[in-house]
């Protein structure tokens, strides 16, 4: 293993993050490079000095005063390719999705699709217990008890 390759994977190796054959060259490496070792046991050093600090505390109406900020950034400050990119996605997007609906509409099989629909054979006349005048007198009422227009 390569110095520059062990510094770049000192903070996953120090977490724990990586697979057993990168700890495996993480340490061998560590035996037989001085200045990476030097280098790992200065990070553990700072590492240990943190977990001995207090958890700082937030504080109050930070993320209102930090969108506050953020709204307050002027458009020309932003980059061309932030101004692109949401209109160009949006744009890309709606063609796919034109693209893949029309492509289904194509390829649909009519034979799969039964000849008569689940809610023919039920009798729904009966389920509707509710005359027209039912349903307005119990609007009036209800609009009467809401304080609604009468």
């Amino acid at each position: 293993m390569k110095c520059q390759t062990f510094k770049k994977q000192l903070s996953a190796f120090q977490d724990g993050a990586l697979s057993h054959e990168k700890i495996g060259a993480m340490r061998s490496h560590l035996r037989s490079c001085d200045q990476c070792r030097k280098l790992y046991r200065e990070s553990e050093a700072i590492l240990n000095m943190l977990t001995m600090l207090p958890e700082p505390e937030p504080q109050p109406f930070f993320y209102t005063r930090l969108k506050g900020r953020m709204e307050q950034i002027p458009d020309t400050e932003r980059h061309w390719i932030q101004k692109a990119f949401l209109p160009a996605m949006t744009t890309a997007m709606l063609t796919l999705g034109i693209v893949l609906g029309s492509m289904a509409g194509r390829f649909s099989d009519t034979t799969l699709q039964p000849e008569h629909d689940l809610f023919d054979s039920l009798p729904l006349e009966d389920l509707n217990i509710l005359t027209e005048d039912a349903y307005t007198t119990g609007y009036f009422d209800l609009s009467g008890v809401y304080g609604g227009a009468e």
